[in-house]
């Protein structure tokens, strides 16, 4: 299912969302292991539409969906909610883990709009033990810093963040 898309400069069309299949097509991925209990995925097109030029899973061993993405020179963020507590590439980010819990976090990640091998750049968590937490819009501002809107489905709030372009901390 797909839940964003965006183009960037030279035309590529990217799509996100989630996808329940272990033979998703994968091309040249920074993950090709599909975790289970749903994925999150990217996938780039050329122009024409024609041609699938690289995809890659996102998440871990629990439900990972994404909802937004975003593109800005060479860095592609994305957004949306996991259950998975093994996320790649968390080292150094705002939150390092998951809340602990069978609850959703919201997530962003940051990549390299390559999408080829190793190009996560760095993947934050953003929940509470208690709250069911979903990233639903992502966007940037001119600087480079990375906004979202948490919705906490728990109680029934939202939450406008801004973090630094980096996902290390809150603006």
């Amino acid at each position: 299912m797909i839940y964003d898309m965006a183009v960037d400069s030279t035309g590529d069309v990217y799509v996100a969302g989630l996808t329940r299949s272990s033979d998703f097509p994968i091309v040249s991925a920074d993950d090709d292991s599909y975790g289970g209990n749903g994925d999150g995925f990217i996938a780039r097109f050329d122009e024409t539409l024609s041609s699938l030029e690289r995809s890659t899973y996102f998440g871990g061993g629990g439900e990972d969906i994404i909802k937004g993405i975003v593109i800005s020179g060479d860095d592609l963020y994305v957004s949306g909610y996991t259950k998975s507590s093994d996320l790649n590439d968390t080292t150094g980010a705002y939150l390092d883990s998951h809340s602990g819990t069978s609850k959703k976090d919201a997530f962003l990640a940051k990549f390299d709009k390559d999408l080829s091998t190793d190009d996560l750049d760095i993947a934050t968590y953003y929940g509470a033990a208690a709250n069911d937490e979903d990233a639903i819009a992502l966007d940037l501002d001119s600087s480079g810093n990375v906004y979202t809107v948490i919705n906490d489905s728990t109680d029934q709030d939202i939450e406008l963040l801004k973090f630094n372009s980096g996902l290390t901390s809150l603006s």
